[in-house]
């Protein structure tokens, strides 16, 4: 088949396609990271490129809907829609481009007793004899129970090598043993105990290294999912899975390659070796959590939403494809329903919001594409999610980004003023989450915005264009796109249609517990976005409750922290089960006033007098 070459500028990176691959599927092969949120559907207009040479397939009937006359006239085509015919020089601009991220690893951290399942076992052992002919294996576990007191199996792939390992080391090796089983031996004495916790997101990874001996962290890293390459937002990866089995497993290949790549960073620079690396524990929610395993997710994208399981899981890693001692485990912790996972049961577990004995009720809330809450009260604890959507994600705004280098993430503004400060102090190539809702709070309290969120045209700073109505919020000669950054008028009803998602969930959920406003003691932010945003902004646009800003504490990557919890605490893993199975969950769809609630939740409030 006839192959075309592709030079990806400005990173000189160079693919091979042939005639049948899109452009978007070249630079997935060649490592090329370009945006797209809707899974190369042509939907959302994010892999934008422009041809410098050579020729490619016409232009589509998506591309003339997603890009501008004027962008057409410059050569921009939507990498997922585009078609070599010849050899092609494709630039990619700034704002098309997945550049580093702000990612979340840190969390607010738990003090608990350190119970690993791990342990390892020095043996120094008699060679046999003639007098003593036991097999080598009866040898092992022999010498184990004089020990521990108990008698291990051992993981069939290892009995393989048992003699060659004793020999090896002239009869003193070392055992990993996880509760009665042999996973690991080795020649010669060693005590080096290592645990990894994953919290996998739509969006972002976060990996943690810890030793399992002390309980203490050792290293983290963060990475960008791999899978963003085939659509930024869940639903597209669930759309993409369900077209065939093999999608499925390059989905499932791209989270295993992310989670080994970061095993490899993390073992490096810290001088551990893959034997020493003993226990995984592993969130997320429902979908990543299913992918990541290679399960159907049809179930998962239609009503009623159905996960294959939820009960907690132990996986031999080498049945998964994951690097660590040859007969390891990885723990995924349990679900509670199709749209709230392990990673909500672990938020759940790090802030252990259900502790509290006043009668106020406490809140938990993870924000994302779907936001998880949690409400306690009494030792009861009650969940449900809400269908806020990729708004803070990038999707549906204009000029929405990742939280990256050169991301607009707060805005203030007075009088006629607009100041934006940007991730690394860079000239701006878009607005990220934060900086959006920063951006509409700050235009509703300067009066550029009214309580319905429709732009004033007399402020001197909104302008019509083609699309309507926009705000300026960064000229094009401060910016790093060539082009100005602006706020228009469906960025301001995408981001509404999110928050009053949110703000509907939180007051279905204070329903439920028969509860008003006045009643929450604290609101706990959990999550990367929920990190970085201004609770008051939060509060201003009527996302979060108008409370007390006192009343409002972010604690970071909590699903992260709950993931080490678990990988350093037999105790924490029967508490993590012991959560998943008493959570009340609720459905907010089937409420009977959700339409009423969601619909009132989208004006911006009043301002409190006083």
């Amino acid at each position: 088949m006839k192959t075309f070459k592709i030079d990806f500028e400005p990173l000189g990176k160079v693919a091979s396609a042939d005639k049948e691959d899109s452009i978007m599927q070249a630079s997935i092969n060649a490592g090329v990271d370009i945006s797209s949120i809707c899974g190369g559907k042509g939907k959302c207009g994010r892999c934008k490129i422009i041809l410098k040479e050579g020729a490619a397939t016409p232009i589509t009937d998506a591309e003339k809907n997603m890009l501008s006359t004027d962008e057409i006239e410059k050569g921009f085509r939507l990498a997922c829609q585009t078609k070599a015919l010849s050899d092609l020089v494709v630039d990619i601009p700034p704002e098309s481009l997945i550049l580093s991220q702000r990612l979340q690893t840190e969390g607010e951290e738990l003090e608990v007793g350190v119970e690993p399942i791990i342990q390892k076992v020095f043996l120094s052992l008699e060679p046999p004899t003639l007098s003593d002919p036991r097999p080598d294996l009866t040898r092992v576990i022999d010498g184990i129970y004089e020990q521990k007191r108990i008698k291990p199996r051992i993981d069939f792939i290892l009995s393989k090598k048992i003699s060659s390992i004793l020999r090896e080391g002239g009869w003193i090796v070392t055992t990993t043993l996880r509760e009665n089983e042999i996973i690991g031996t080795e020649p010669g004495s060693s005590d080096a105990k290592f645990g990894m916790a994953f919290d996998i997101g739509s969006t972002k990874l976060a990996a943690y290294l810890v030793d399992l001996e002390t309980g203490n962290m050792l290293d983290a890293i963060g990475l960008a999912n791999p899978q963003v390459a085939y659509g930024d937002d869940i639903v597209s990866r669930i759309g993409y899975a369900m077209e065939e089995e093999k999608k499925r497993e390059e989905l499932r290949r791209a989270i295993m390659n992310g989670i080994n790549g970061m095993i490899k960073n993390l073992c490096r620079r810290n001088g551990i070796g893959k034997k020493d690396l003993s226990d995984i524990t592993i969130v997320g929610n429902t979908a990543m959590h299913h992918l990541l395993l290679g399960l159907p997710v049809r179930q998962l994208g239609l009503a009623p939403y159905i996960p294959v399981f939820k009960e907690s899981q132990d996986i031999k890693a080498r049945e998964l494809g994951i690097d660590m001692v040859e007969g390891g485990y990885v723990h995924l912790l349990p679900l509670i329903g199709g749209y709230i996972g392990s990673d909500h049961v672990a938020m759940i577990l790090a802030t252990r919001i259900w502790e509290e004995e006043e009668e106020k009720v406490r809140i938990g809330i993870d924000i994302g594409t779907n936001t998880e809450i949690a409400f306690a009260k009494e030792g009861k604890i009650m969940s449900l999610s809400c269908a806020s959507g990729p708004a803070f994600e990038g999707w549906g705004v204009k000029q929405g980004v990742k939280a990256m280098s050169g991301a607009i993430d707060k805005v203030s503004i007075e009088g006629h003023d607009v100041v934006c400060s940007t991730i690394d102090d860079k000239p701006a190539i878009g607005i990220c989450g934060s900086g959006i809702l920063d951006a509409i709070a700050k235009l509703y309290t300067s009066g550029a915005i009214n309580d319905k969120g429709r732009l004033q045209e007399e402020n001197s700073r909104v302008r019509r264009s083609d699309g309507g109505l926009e705000f300026v919020l960064v000229d094009k000669e401060k910016t790093g796109i060539d082009d100005d950054v602006v706020v228009c008028q469906s960025d301001i009803s995408s981001i509404l249609l999110a928050k009053s998602a949110i703000r509907a969930g939180i007051s279905i959920g204070l329903e439920k517990m028969g509860v008003n406003e006045d009643e929450i003691g604290e609101v706990i932010i959990a999550g990367a976005f929920g990190s970085y945003i201004d609770p008051e902004s939060a509060v201003t646009i009527g996302m979060l409750p108008d409370l007390d800003l006192k009343l409002f504490k972010q604690v970071g990557n909590a699903a992260g922290v709950g993931a080490k919890l678990a990988l350093i605490s037999r105790s924490e893993r029967k508490l993590a089960n012991t959560i998943a199975d008493d959570v009340r969950y609720v459905e907010t769809c089937i409420h009977p006033k959700f339409a009423r609630i969601l619909a009132r939740s989208m004006f911006l409030p009043k301002p409190k007098i006083g």
